[in-house]
């Protein structure tokens, strides 16, 4: 299946998903995702042949301390888990890869510190937009000093990978949904989705390739 209709899908869930309007922040959050829409290359790619260099996990929640009980994460304070992720995503990523954040990389506007330093972390940065990533009076999600913003990522590398922030209701066959938002432990929403919230991936970035042969032994048992 095509990135376009792909990316046409994820747009259509969306949609869906935000109506009816039930505040003025998600009628907020229309607009600017439909001026995402129109301004972003619909169904951006990622090469099937840099799947080995290439690295995705979603929902860092940097500097939101909330989320350590929402997601049942191990940390004693958001200083901690904020460190335990940059360093992982230091260990792990080289200067040469590119690294996928699918959303959420903070909660509310990051501070000087924060900013400061995901702009010297390692690897080219790609932001897939989640719903924590715009501020109130902005058009634009927040970039954080990520080399690129899109809806959503396709990755034809047999099967074909629709990376997103939230999970996709259905999925076409042929494809897997791969997304954060859903936090904590637990299983998947269905065997054609994987969940890469930093709570199921050890809160460690998974390198695609891994993720890519993962997803094609469960589809040989």
């Amino acid at each position: 299946m095509k990135p376009e209709t792909l990316d046409k899908l994820y747009r259509e869930h969306l949609m869906r998903a935000l109506r009816p309007p039930v505040s003025a922040h998600v009628v907020a959050w229309q607009t600017r995702l439909q001026l995402i829409w129109m301004e972003t290359a619909v169904g951006a790619g990622i090469d099937p042949g840099t799947t080995e260099r290439t690295w995705v996990w979603s929902d860092l929640h940097l500097e939101h301390a909330g989320i350590i009980r929402h997601g049942d994460r191990p940390h004693p304070d958001v200083h901690a888990m904020d460190a335990m992720l940059l360093r992982a995503w230091g260990e792990h990523v080289n200067a040469d890869d590119t690294i996928v954040c699918l959303g959420d990389v903070t909660l509310a506007e990051p501070s000087a510190r924060i900013l400061s330093k995901l702009s010297t972390m390692p690897g080219r940065k790609l932001l897939v937009a989640g719903n924590h990533d715009f501020l109130p009076a902005q058009e634009w999600p927040k970039t954080y000093g990520f080399d690129a913003t899109a809806p959503t990522m396709v990755c034809n590398a047999g099967p074909t990978l629709l990376l997103t922030h939230e999970p996709l209701e259905a999925v076409p066959p042929g494809c897997v949904n791969v997304h954060g938002h859903i936090h904590g432990p637990g299983g998947e929403v269905s065997a054609d989705h994987v969940n890469v919230c930093v709570e199921r991936t050890g809160y460690e970035p998974v390198r695609l390739s891994e993720l890519i042969r993962r997803i094609r032994s469960d589809r040989t048992r």
